[in-house]
């Protein structure tokens, strides 16, 4: 029942929340999870005029849902902003070189793994999520020094800032949400990487980027996916990789077949916990 309730979080409050096992498991090698496993589900909603609305909802929709099957009661717990931005995590390894870290005291013990610094709020909702995660796997594996960047929905700028570690010349990043663009130029500055990226905080047919880069990222909701699908296309050489995700369950076909159609190839798809990742190119 995971996929459900995290499409109630979805619609209520984003994608600002994390799906936690115990056990990790790597689809790479072929291992396979157990689907009867326990997961965790964090989320964070933002103590504003909106909040008892959005609680509301989800409580509604959980009790509507416990008919069907029995969950576990959600738990709602105040942390204040100092403690949100100071809460303690460990670091998170993703993809083979990759290490998420919450200060420079874990130098030493990765010292040869390239390193993103994030404040632990940001992480919580980053690091653990699958879509995310997925992303900068596959933006490990198929990105190019020097390689131009684009960000769709670019959210925190994680995925911006992940790409420069990696090697990236030059990253951009769009989104329509105020809070995400702010929230993405504080974490690029403290990551180091203004000089070297641009945000612009609008829709991605009214933006004066590049016409193309060598490698495209859009981590969204699938119906948004399927929206701009010959505009995310349309900014690929024959050379370009584009990176889709945050699609969930069955949309997955949906989701492919509109970029087929608007002139993409689908090379791969993988999956955690129902959600998917996938991999185009443009058609020749």
């Amino acid at each position: 029942m995971v996929e459900p309730f995290t499409q109630i979080l979805i619609k209520n409050i984003g994608q600002n929340f994390s799906v936690e096992r115990d056990v990790d498991f790597n689809p790479d090698e072929g291992e396979i999870i157990d689907s009867k496993s326990w997961v965790r589900i964090k989320a964070w909603i933002p103590n504003d005029d909106t909040l008892n609305h959005k609680k509301n909802s989800i409580d509604v929709s959980h009790k509507l849902l416990n008919h069907i099957i029995k969950l576990p009661n959600i738990n709602y717990k105040y942390v204040s902003t100092n403690d949100w931005k100071n809460q303690k995590f460990d670091p998170i390894e993703i993809g083979k070189n990759l290490v998420i870290l919450p200060t420079k005291d874990y130098e030493n013990k990765y010292k040869n793994k390239k390193k993103i610094y994030l404040e632990p709020g940001l992480a919580f909702g980053t690091g653990h999520h699958p879509t995310t995660k997925m992303c900068i796997e596959e933006l490990e594996k198929r990105i190019h020094v020097k390689d131009t960047v684009l960000d769709v929905g670019c959210g925190s700028g994680i995925l911006m800032i992940a790409a420069q570690v990696l090697g990236a010349s030059v990253s951009y990043g769009i989104d329509i949400d105020d809070d995400a663009i702010n929230s993405a130029k504080n974490n690029i500055k403290i990551a180091g990487y203004e000089k070297d990226t641009f945000l612009a905080n609008t829709k991605l047919s009214e933006s004066n980027f590049p016409e193309k880069f060598d490698l495209v990222m859009a981590n969204i909701a699938s119906k948004v996916l399927i929206e701009i699908s010959p505009e995310l296309i349309s900014f690929l050489n024959k050379k370009s990789t584009l990176i889709i995700s945050g699609i969930l369950g069955d949309k997955i076909t949906d989701v492919t077949k509109s970029f087929e159609k608007s002139g993409g190839k689908v090379i791969s798809i993988r999956s955690i916990d129902a959600w998917h990742v996938s991999i185009i190119k443009k058609d020749s």
